[in-house]
């Protein structure tokens, strides 16, 4: 299995980091196609939407429902049936036809359908097998540009977004020139903040999110923008695609592929901003199994290691392993207190597979959402 992260052996660590860790110098000439801060904007830019469903069609579906309601209008809809169990792609079906009919389409990623000049308003995307965040965003996004898409919004399918999210993310877009443009989380009631943006490289020390309670401006800086809700600009992903091969690190699979992809963006020169009048409600980790489930456990802890490796310098991986060591014991005493057992084995495996340098999906993860 190959390794993840720039500092192993994927194509981005040849092209942005030297043996012992230290950026190159950018070259800028390399990544001139995305440079779009000077490109017109103009309001009937169409944005690709991209969700993805693993056993949560009837989450799915309220996520749908939120995005039919946006007062933006110029978008289509990706919907990506990751291998779920629940028949959730002939529920989807259903409700497409039901809601759209003559307006959709499905297709098999697997047969190799070729891109349309006109593609519907939605799509339904079966995959076939459990690609992983990171795999079937890059499914959707492929397919995306191939049909013309100026932007692409990755929204998790446990997320609901406010009738005017799109206005105000494309708005903070044309303002910052930013290449990721991120909106301010919150939990199912709106109430309660749960990512108003991160630090880096405090989310691999516990130290990520932050919650200023009334923030200067219509967007700020931030270290990274959580994937539950991103807008992307897609001259930075094909830019991505073409050094890396990929948008999302598949080799990272769940998790932390929305921190390695702003990394990224920061090292060509490109921002990430947090746009503040965008607002989504996220039903937090339920997509990925709810609270209790192993499967964060896992791979929080092995892709932390993973993004350590790739992302920070030679004193700052020495303070990380020197303060994430610990601390991983001391969770995995805490599980064997409380005998939770299956948290134990994910935490124990994340690190045995994170400092070996093992990519990809947890060998137990099996049908597990992406």
């Amino acid at each position: 299995m190959p390794r993840p992260g720039p500092a192993n052996d994927s194509r981005s660590a040849r092209a942005s980091s030297t043996t012992d860790g230290r950026r190159r110098p950018l070259r800028p000439h390399a990544f001139s196609c995305i440079s779009e801060k000077s490109k017109a904007f103009s309001p009937d830019m169409s944005v690709a939407i991209f969700v993805i469903n693993w056993n949560g069609w009837q989450d799915t579906v309220s996520c749908l429902s939120s995005i039919e309601a946006q007062a933006f209008t110029d978008y289509r809809v990706y919907v990506l049936e990751n291998g779920s169990s629940d028949r959730s792609a002939d529920h989807l079906s259903r409700h497409l036809e039901l809601r759209h009919d003559g307006e959709w389409r499905r297709l098999d990623v697997t047969q190799g359908d070729a891109p349309a000049m006109t593609p519907p308003r939605w799509t339904l995307l079966l995959s076939g097998e459990n690609h992983g965040f990171a795999g079937g965003c890059n499914i959707g996004i492929h397919l995306a540009l191939a049909e013309g898409a100026d932007w692409i919004f990755l929204l998790n399918n446990d997320a609901n977004l406010e009738t005017d999210t799109l206005d105000h993310l494309l708005e903070t877009a044309r303002e910052s020139g930013a290449a990721i443009v991120g909106s301010r989380i919150r939990d199912e009631t709106g109430r309660h903040p749960l990512f108003d943006g991160g630090r880096w490289p405090g989310m691999l020390f516990g130290r990520a999110r932050e919650h200023p309670p009334e923030p200067p401006g219509d967007h700020w800086n931030t270290g990274y923008v959580e994937g539950s809700a991103l807008l992307l600009r897609a001259g930075a992903a094909r830019a991505r695609i073409a050094e890396c091969g990929f948008a999302f690190d598949p080799a990272l699979f769940l998790y932390c592929e929305d921190a390695e992809l702003s990394r990224w963006v920061y090292s060509r020169g490109l921002g990430c901003v947090i746009s503040r009048k965008a607002r989504v409600r996220h039903g937090h980790s339920r997509s990925s199994g709810g609270a209790g489930s192993p499967i964060p456990y896992y791979y929080l802890t092995r892709n932390r290691i993973l993004l350590a490796r790739g992302w920070l310098d030679a004193p700052h991986r020495l303070l990380f392993h020197a303060y994430y060591l610990p601390t991983r014991l001391l969770l995995l005493l805490g599980h064997a207190f409380r005998r939770d057992w299956r948290a134990f084995g994910a935490v124990l495996q994340g690190l045995k597979d994170g400092y070996r340098g093992r990519g990809g999906v947890w060998s137990r993860h099996g049908g597990h959402r992406g």
